[in-house]
């Protein structure tokens, strides 16, 4: 082959591998286009899926709105009772200056617990209200004060079928965090375990809540009583629409969700496991 047949079969060469670079561009493309295609509609999906596991949450917040105002409720109808009554037995002799100053301290006392009562009512609705603002940033947050405020949220729901909650926080340590999505996570856990105490009518459910550092990261231990977790469940509970209350219309979400905003949004771990009696939720974060 002369040097003249040799420089043609070159550029042919570099012809065919300038088409084959041409080709292997245009195919990186589509790919590159493809899979930012589909990582916005996996976005979409998480965005759909969360959406579905706070409007989960929120009926089960709206549910312990519902205990936490009934005995309010109950008191200002029975101040009003008491008021009401008082006037009708003509208890206060009205037309005596005794009998006037006795009626309106009265009245003013019970005047006064209705006010307390109403600001109950008012902070109830400005705690969960809180709680279903979006957080936009992050915030270093005390651990403990997240727990103790996920456990407010629902005491009266818990105390409504005498489930005790026992606190063992060994570590005041702050974390950066949205708070509310955490909560979610705390309450989609204590949520769970009190549907298992009641299917399983547990007697002195319990639910202990510990923290604690190890090599140098945050556990946070969630366990209950209320019989533990089917060991075919185990692997499962935290894919997407697996629910192992379906007769309950649970949604399959909580524990997913929980999970998507432990390791996504926090960069953590959350893993469950059966223990004497129950199961045990840890949540593991620098």
């Amino acid at each position: 082959m002369n040097n003249a047949e040799l420089k043609k079969r070159n550029e042919e060469l570099e012809d065919k591998l300038r088409e084959v670079i041409s080709d292997l561009e245009k195919a990186q493309s589509i790919v590159k286009t493809e899979a930012t295609a589909i990582k916005k509609e996996l976005q979409k999906k998480d965005a759909y899926m969360f959406q579905q596991s706070r409007l989960a949450v929120m009926g089960e917040m709206l549910s312990m709105i519902a205990h936490q105002w009934r005995q309010p409720l109950a008191s200002i109808a029975a101040n009003n009772i008491a008021i009401k009554t008082s006037l009708e037995l003509e208890k206060y002799d009205l037309k005596d200056d005794k009998g006037r100053e006795d009626f309106l301290n009265f009245l003013n006392k019970n005047l006064d617990k209705a006010t307390l009562y109403m600001q109950d009512l008012s902070q109830t609705i400005t705690n969960f209200s809180n709680f279903y603002k979006p957080d936009k940033e992050f915030q270093m947050i005390d651990i403990t004060d997240v727990l103790l405020k996920a456990y407010n949220l629902v005491f009266d729901s818990l105390a409504s079928d005498n489930i005790q909650v026992e606190f063992s926080l060994e570590s005041n340590h702050k974390v950066m965090m949205h708070e509310n999505e955490f909560t979610q996570v705390v309450l989609n856990i204590i949520n769970n375990a009190k549907d298992q105490f009641l299917h399983n009518n547990i007697e002195n459910p319990t639910i202990n809540i510990s923290t604690y550092i190890q090599n140098d990261l945050l556990y946070i231990d969630i366990s209950d009583n209320a019989g533990g977790i089917k060991e075919e469940a185990l692997d499962k509970i935290f894919d997407p629409y697996y629910s192992t209350k379906l007769e309950k219309n649970g949604t399959g979400l909580g524990l997913y969700m929980s999970k998507v905003i432990i390791k996504d949004y926090h960069g953590g771990d959350i893993y469950a496991k059966n223990i004497e009696n129950g199961a045990i939720f840890t949540i593991k974060i620098k």
